[in-house]
């Protein structure tokens, strides 16, 4: 079998189930094609001068589905690549990971008996999507290797400082901060700046630096 990796043959569509109700977050599903995630929120940011919140990164080769939350009610992009749907409001931020799965559609091409056969083995069947450096970006890796050679302080610290290109301006921020203060826990624990998930990692380290069991902490 063949398949060529286009909007027209690879469909992606990402699962979840937000809980609509009274709340500050505005939801909508984001329809895209020719652009990855990271660079269709910068664009919504950028149009509505508010920042945009997603679970997971969508390629820019494929036509893809996927939810996003913002402040603010968003005006339709005008980028014809994007496009967005409103479905309601909600109390919780959507935040990295919060989708339970991705559904794919793929289209193939050549197809012969034998693969009939193999695809029909496959076709009800869940696997961990390993998709090029999607799953593995740099930042992983180095986390990763750190954890291999039980580096917890390393690891941690490399975690939470190293910002990565597609981030906001927000997120690099925070990480700018952390950086700039490592070392200084009480500082950082009572820093409003930083969200308070991140700040119980620090007053954990201000009471004893154990660096797995704050590990352990992030989200």
């Amino acid at each position: 079998m063949k398949f060529t990796k286009n909007s027209e043959t690879f469909r992606v569509e990402e699962i979840m189930q937000p809980i609509l109700s009274e709340g500050k977050w505005f939801y909508y599903l984001m329809n895209k094609t020719g652009i990855d995630t990271p660079n269709a929120a910068k664009t919504l940011e950028k149009e509505n001068e508010t920042e945009i919140f997603y679970s997971g990164l969508k390629d820019a080769n494929a036509q893809t589905t996927q939810w996003i939350c913002a402040e603010k009610k968003l005006k339709g992009p005008e980028d014809k690549r994007i496009g967005i749907e409103y479905f309601g409001t909600s109390r919780q931020k959507i935040r990295t990971g919060m989708h339970s799965a991705n559904r794919f559609t793929i289209r193939l091409e050549k197809i012969t008996p034998q693969d009939r056969e193999t695809i029909k083995k496959i076709s009800t069947t869940f696997f961990p999507n390993y998709f090029d450096d999607q799953r593995f970006g740099a930042k992983n890796v180095k986390v990763a290797q750190h954890l291999l050679k039980e580096e917890w302080e390393n690891a941690l610290k490399s975690a939470m400082t190293h910002a990565e290109e597609f981030e906001t301006e927000k997120s690099k921020e925070i990480k700018k901060i952390i950086a700039q203060n490592w070392g200084k826990w009480e500082k950082l624990g009572k820093d409003e700046e930083l969200p308070l998930p991140k700040r119980k990692i620090f007053e954990s380290l201000q009471e004893k630096e154990d660096w797995k069991k704050a590990f352990t902490l992030l989200d």
